[in-house]
């Protein structure tokens, strides 16, 4: 969730095109454009818009605030309304992140989860049948009813819930996809790379520090020459 604010306050902010660039270690973090993203988050921070000790919650440990009516909204995928309980479904509704930029697109986070073969499996003939057994759009439509997640195929579900169906809308309606912090940057940036978010949002005042580090990470894991 952490590096999930920094991607939509980066797309609504400076666009899909530069994140990609910043993903693939085409920008420097001392770029001024990642500095009013850094700035946008802790000014969140200092107005009190997050949790009291939210770094020592895991996403689970939130939810009763939800419930309870103790905090008012949360960033998070689809994935976690399967923890809802049904007395609460019809109290939650989704909306997309909301426009900073005027005039920006929305560019959307819609991180995708597939299946692969292992280039040395031993069992390939079965695992190939496996796969086509995945994505037969019956099985589909039913796993990610269960999941409470969105099937990547261009069909239309009928007769499921609200989430799913909000959640179908406002990614049709997307001017671009994203997939998610860790999942679109190498190693070691993608993990220590959200630590340094973090450490930001504890203490906004170590901007310059958590910048340089970011920096450092990222010359790191794409090997750039200075």
């Amino acid at each position: 969730p952490t590096a999930g604010w920094f991607d939509y306050l980066n797309l609504r902010i400076n666009g899909l095109p530069f994140h990609q660039e910043l993903m693939r270690g085409e920008i420097s973090y001392h770029d001024p454009r990642i500095k009013t993203v850094f700035e946008h988050l802790g000014d969140l921070v200092r107005k009190g818009y997050f949790l009291e000790d939210h770094s020592s919650l895991k996403w689970k440990d939130s939810l009763p605030y939800l419930y309870r009516g103790l905090s008012g909204m949360m960033l998070m995928g689809n994935f976690w309304t399967s923890q809802l309980p049904e007395s609460m479904t019809s109290k939650i509704s989704i909306f997309r992140f909301p426009q900073i930029t005027p005039d920006q697109p929305f560019y959307e986070e819609a991180p995708t989860n597939v299946l692969f073969i292992p280039k040395n499996a031993k069992n390939k003939l079965n695992a190939q049948r496996f796969i086509k057994f995945m994505a037969r759009t019956d099985v589909q439509i039913k796993l990610n009813q269960a999941t409470n997640m969105l099937t990547p195929q261009n069909i239309n579900i009928s007769n499921t819930n609200h989430f799913l169906e909000e959640g179908r809308k406002i990614l049709s309606d997307a001017a671009g996809l994203s997939q998610f912090y860790d999942r679109d940057s190498p190693l070691p940036i993608a993990l220590k790379g959200m630590e340094e978010i973090k450490r930001f949002m504890l203490d906004p005042t170590q901007l310059d520090a958590v910048l340089t580090n970011l920096e450092r990470l990222r010359l790191e894991s794409f090997q750039k020459p200075n």
